[in-house]
């Protein structure tokens, strides 16, 4: 899943920096702004030098001692995991300037949240707008407990 997040942000950041031709970056991300690539590349390093570290770590401990083995390289994904999560900005950091570029994104009008009312009886686990939904509720129901606080 974090793939289709990082191709997300990269073919965005490829549309802006291209000279203007038409490709397929240009029709995937026709209008695509600055804010919005800095919140897509701030929120998905941290997200995955953090899944990196979390999954080398959990096949080091699962593999038990054959894990400190230089042969199965176990050891190289979790110097990674640590030199991704410190390098380029800390990844705690990275995280809350994600949150405080979408804040600004929404006082300035630019991103909105959930606008539909609330019936929670039309919606069906099964079907996938529904899912989409309760996961556009949490964002809102998070982002705005995350702005009453400021």
């Amino acid at each position: 899943m974090l793939n289709f997040g990082l191709n997300h942000a990269k073919r965005a950041w490829a549309s802006t920096s291209l000279p203007p031709a038409p490709s397929l970056t240009k029709a995937v991300h026709p209008s695509i702004d600055y804010e919005t690539i800095v919140v897509l590349c701030c929120a998905i390093k941290p997200l995955i030098t953090w899944n990196l570290e979390r999954s080398a770590a959990i096949a080091r401990e699962r593999t038990g001692g054959q894990g400190y083995l230089a042969c199965n390289r176990l050891n190289v994904n979790i110097g990674l995991a640590h030199a991704g999560m410190t390098a380029e900005g800390d990844n705690a950091v990275l995280a809350q300037k994600t949150v405080k570029e979408i804040l600004a994104l929404i006082s300035n009008g630019i991103y909105t949240t959930w606008s539909k009312g609330l019936n929670c009886k039309s919606w069906y686990l099964s079907s996938v707008e529904s899912c989409l939904d309760l996961i556009r509720w949490r964002e809102h129901i998070l982002l705005h407990d995350v702005s009453s606080r400021q």
